[in-house]
């Protein structure tokens, strides 16, 4: 290259095929130089570049245009560079807008030389220069006669050419604020993984990242994309949620990415499509095309870019419905865990709470057959005692001793009782026979009980069933001890009443049931105590335990009966009923 009369003209590149030129003052000399010949011209130079360089350039487009050539630019425009993009148009170039991030810098003339970008240089000023000779800046190209390597310099141009932005639409972006909303399909890979890259590079303020499977995480380790993401978050603070499928091969990146200031991640089923959302603003989708590869280019298959605001708005709201379904099912997941540690514990207790009373009852059940022991002599002696003295005093003394004995041993035996009911072996020992024989023995020895211990007031049993012959089949001895059970309930509430009237009624009810009513005119049952009157230790009566309606209680129901008690609405006192089947077929307690 020489200059001649001023002007730069080209010596003779054919004798370098390819060769290195150092510093943008001489990469522009040889581009002005083979301008001057060429006919079509196809640049890809940044908006900066093109500012300072232009108007060099400016009448050689004119003649060429006018001899019928060509130029095709693509640069980023921004408001800055308008001035400079109208003027090249005018002077008839084609120019389209590429973001600056995925330029790809390069020059081609005619068929017969390339030059491509190495190293990029900042500008030292941004005025634009009147020739050549005022360049500035050392960035290196390559240029190259090359056949093979022009052609793939055109077609990495045309297909940037291709998705690339008019002029006038970037333009009218840039002065009216109307944005440039564009869908399209990349078939080519790797410019989809550039797009990729450069999205996640430029990303400001958030990032939506779904990913099919768990080795796409160790593909965008592998291509340096997810040091992208996480330099995006912790130098930028851009905010990025990722959902991806974890399992052992990935777990370790996994564990890194959750160290990460700013990402949030949850894991998500496998899926065959990759989503890539960056400010709201950019949605890039790809197929999955081959997942046991570790190589990205490989994996991708046909990728989508959109900056359209519906198309976006609609891959937001997919995977904001995907994380917001990931988060309620952690959530979920997180309570039931809980639960079931609290279930456990539970059980735990449960286990306790069993072998504690499980000690509790064999200690009752122990010291209730001790009782036993000396109960027996005390009965029999004091017995006598009471027979065999003649004296008023050593008999009554006599009295006391036998009705207390003969208490201790009731409480005895209902404390066996609840232990047998409570470990389930109260056994039913079942026999027909008829209920009004045993309600009229009962009340024999009951009476002859109380005119021996109480003589400060009188009872009167009143029983006149309408039937002699009810039979029913039934553990006898347990229904004798319900009938004494609530005759004793009537005896406790006797306060202030000198004169005790029981009455008993026993009615057949359609060949199905019997129903015995013991009703009394005593002070009644409290209303407080009422409702669990038939439970455990339920009692506010001037004796007692509360052991003896509840075990009464379980002996009814045993044989499929029902028991319950009310206050006479006409009179003082209280009814007690209970039924029984005149067949029942169960056999014990359960």
């Amino acid at each position: 290259m020489s200059n001649v009369n001023g002007r730069y003209t080209y010596d003779d590149f054919s004798i370098h095929t390819t060769r290195v030129i150092k510093g943008r003052k001489q990469a522009l000399a040889d581009a002005y130089s083979r301008r001057l010949k060429a006919k079509h011209t196809l640049y890809c130079i940044t908006g900066e570049e093109l500012i300072k360089s232009y108007k060099p350039f400016v009448p050689l487009l004119r003649t060429s245009i006018q001899d019928g050539g060509s130029s095709k630019i693509i640069t980023n425009i921004e408001k800055d560079s308008i001035q400079a993009v109208n003027q090249l148009i005018e002077a008839g170039a084609e120019i389209r807008h590429i973001d600056k991030h995925m330029l790809r810098r390069c020059v081609v003339y005619d068929n017969s030389i390339a030059y491509f970008s190495i190293v990029e240089e900042p500008l030292i000023t941004g005025e634009a220069i009147e020739n050549v000779e005022e360049t500035e800046g050392q960035d290196l190209w390559i240029s190259s006669v090359e056949a093979a390597v022009i052609e793939s310099a055109r077609e990495r141009f045309l297909s940037d050419w291709e998705r690339a932005i008019p002029s006038v639409d970037r333009i009218n972006e840039l002065e009216k604020g109307k944005p440039i909303e564009i869908t399209r399909v990349i078939r080519n890979i790797n410019e989809a993984v550039e797009i990729y890259k450069s999205l996640i590079d430029t990303a400001n303020s958030e990032i939506l990242y779904l990913l099919p499977s768990a080795r796409a995480l160790i593909r965008i380790k592998s291509a340096t994309i997810l040091h992208s993401l996480l330099d995006s978050a912790t130098a930028r603070g851009v905010k990025v949620s990722v959902l991806c499928p974890i399992d052992s091969e990935n777990l370790h990146i996994i564990e890194q990415i959750r160290k990460t200031k700013n990402i949030e991640l949850r894991s998500y089923e496998p899926t065959t499509s990759k989503l890539l959302i960056t400010d709201r603003e950019h949605v890039l989708t790809a197929e999955l095309r081959k997942n046991t590869t570790y190589n990205i280019h490989e994996a991708l298959g046909l990728t989508t870019y959109s900056n359209s605001r519906p198309t976006v708005q609609s891959y937001i709201t997919l995977f904001e419905s995907l994380w917001k379904q990931k988060q309620l099912y952690e959530q979920q997941q997180q309570l039931y865990d809980e639960l079931e540690e609290s279930h456990n514990q539970l059980e735990l207790a449960n286990e306790e709470v069993k072998l504690h009373s499980k000690m509790q009852n064999e200690f009752i059940n122990v010291a209730a057959h001790e009782l036993f022991t000396p109960l027996q002599p005390i009965l029999s002696l004091s017995d006598i005692l009471r027979h065999e003295t003649t004296g008023p005093e050593q008999h009554e003394l006599g009295n006391v001793i036998f009705r207390n004995a003969k208490r201790l041993q009731r409480l005895a035996e209902n404390i066996l009782d609840v232990t047998k009911i409570e470990g389930g072996t109260l056994y039913l020992h079942k026999e027909r026979f008829n209920i009004i024989d045993l309600v009229s023995d009962v009340l024999k020895d009951y009476n002859t009980e109380l005119t021996k211990e109480h003589k400060d007031y009188n009872v009167i049993f009143s029983f006149r069933p309408d039937e002699k012959l009810i039979l029913v089949e039934a553990d006898k001895n347990r229904i004798k001890q319900v009938i004494y059970n609530i005759l004793c309930n009537a005896i406790k509430f006797t306060k202030n009443v000198h004169e005790l009237v029981v009455s008993i009624t026993v009615q057949k009810i359609n060949n199905d049931e019997v129903i015995i009513s013991i009703k009394d005119n005593g002070i009644g049952i409290e209303l407080q105590i009422l409702p669990k009157l038939f439970t455990k230790f339920s009692s506010k009566s001037f004796s007692g335990t509360g052991l003896g309606l509840y075990i009464s209680r379980i002996i009814i129901e045993a044989h499929g009966g029902k028991i319950w008690a009310k206050n006479n609405s006409d009179t003082k006192g209280a009814t007690f009923t209970f039924t029984l089947p005149i067949s029942q077929h169960r056999c014990m307690i359960e």
